[in-house]
């Protein structure tokens, strides 16, 4: 009788061995999917939000006068302190993280960082969770092409 309880336990916890590792993997999305793209900010009434992903900044801009500029990277996990040695270098994960860039029209701007999950990334359509488990959705926008560069 033991030796059936010890195989029936040894059964289950093969199965539960399996089952863990057949689990889904945390997907990881690639920084070029988000380039060269202007994303506007779905389910917003009489407002707009676009965010425009160049080679290392995001360009903000709220009912289309310009908000800031962000510099960014990829993250494979939450970061609290912004890593500029990352910015252009790391191009693939799961979290999106970004700090604003100082900027001599709006010096009061403070450079807290933020950190945003990707929970859905295609080439028309952006999916993002922020701190606050909040789930903001982004498309493409077709109708503006965006030739912002980089102010050194």
């Amino acid at each position: 009788m033991n030796k059936k309880i010890k195989i029936s336990n040894l059964a289950v916890l093969l199965i539960i061995c399996v089952l863990l590792s057949a689990s889904p993997q945390t997907k990881k999305f690639n920084i070029e999917d988000l380039k060269g793209k202007t994303w506007s900010m779905k389910g917003l009434i009489n407002n707009t939000s676009k965010e425009t992903f160049l080679e290392d900044i995001i360009v903000l801009c709220f009912n289309e006068k310009y908000l800031a500029r962000m510099e960014y990277y990829l993250s494979d996990s939450i970061c609290r302190v912004f890593d500029s040695s990352k910015v252009g270098n790391v191009l693939d994960g799961t979290f999106i993280i970004r700090r604003p860039l100082r900027d001599k029209k709006h010096p009061d701007i403070p450079l807290t960082v933020s950190c945003y999950e990707i929970i859905e990334l295609k080439p028309t359509k952006l999916v993002l969770k922020n701190k606050n488990q909040q789930i903001l959705e982004y498309e493409v926008d077709t109708s503006c092409i965006t030739k912002t560069k980089r102010k050194k």
